[in-house]
Parts: structure tokens; sequence; C-alpha cells
């Protein structure tokens, strides 16, 4: 069994989900499953995802569009590593031991359940925009997350202990 469950859901995505899967290859850390569910796609992104012929990579495809919510909790249903975490097929990791250092961290804190990133945001020609980095403590993660405030959150949830 993997320790990390890395789960990207995509719709027709062919020209961006090559770079978020690039991403999740190149991490240092390579004891991982990649789910990957396409939600009814009407581009070829299936031979896309399938070109990259790796053992880790799991293919699913949902017969009808049912949404990103559907969509992740199906990839959760697969999952079986103790550890999840979340890519959106239009990102990547910029770091090659983020995953590495999330799971060093979360197994030496167990009362911790998720953990996060901050985020650079590029536009359409790859051109950088700015950077969020996000809060750190506890309290404010919670006062952040209660609010309707964006925060995106690159989980790594412990399922065992959640």
């Amino acid at each position: 069994m993997p320790k990390v469950s890395v789960i990207i859901c995509t719709y027709n995505r062919e020209e961006l989900i090559k770079r978020a899967i690039k991403s999740v290859l190149s991490q240092s850390f390579s004891d991982y499953e990649l789910i990957i569910i396409d939600d009814a796609s009407t581009d070829d992104i299936k031979s896309v995802i399938l070109s990259f012929n790796d053992s880790r990579i799991k293919y699913f495809r949902n017969e009808t569009n049912r949404g990103i919510t559907k969509s992740r909790n199906k990839g959760c249903q697969i999952a079986v590593g103790d550890y999840i975490a979340m890519l959106d097929s239009d990102d990547w990791w910029l770091d090659d031991n983020k995953l590495k250092k999330q799971v060093e961290y979360l197994d030496q804190n167990l009362s911790v359940a998720i953990v996060g990133t901050g985020i650079i945001l590029y536009d359409n020609n790859d051109n950088f925009i700015k950077e969020d980095i996000f809060e750190s403590d506890d309290k404010d993660i919670r006062r952040k997350i209660l609010s309707l405030d964006a925060m995106p959150i690159l989980l790594l949830v412990d399922m065992m202990r959640v």
C-alpha cells in the first residue's frame, strides 16, 4: 500500500494536465499512487494520461460529468494511502520535495490532520502574477477556512487519524 494517494480530478484539460502529472512524478518522495479522475472529458485527455506509462498512475473515467466534488469523493473512496494529496489538473507542484516534507511533518506531528502550501499565480502565458503565503497558526487557519475567503489548501489528510 502506498503512503500517499495523490488525486487529480480533470475535465477537458488535455493541454494542462501534463504539467500536473509531471510535477507529481518528479517528487523525491515516491511512495504514492496517482489517482486521476476524468470527469467525462470530451477531449483526448485519456491518451495524454496513459502516455506516461507509470504503474503508480491509476486512471478512472466518469461516464457522465459529475462535477469536482463528486469526482474528488470518488478519488477518496478509491484511495488506499495513509494520506491524501489533492492537486487540480491546471496546477502543479513547484517543489520536488513537497510530498516528502509534508509526509515527514505529519508523521512527526500526529495531532495535525491537514497541511497546506502557499501558491504562486501565473497567467495563461506563464507570467508571474503574485505569490500568497497562507496562515500557519491553527487559530488563523480556522478563521480563514470558516470565513468565505479563498484559501487554496493542497491537502495531505491522514485518513486514519481524522
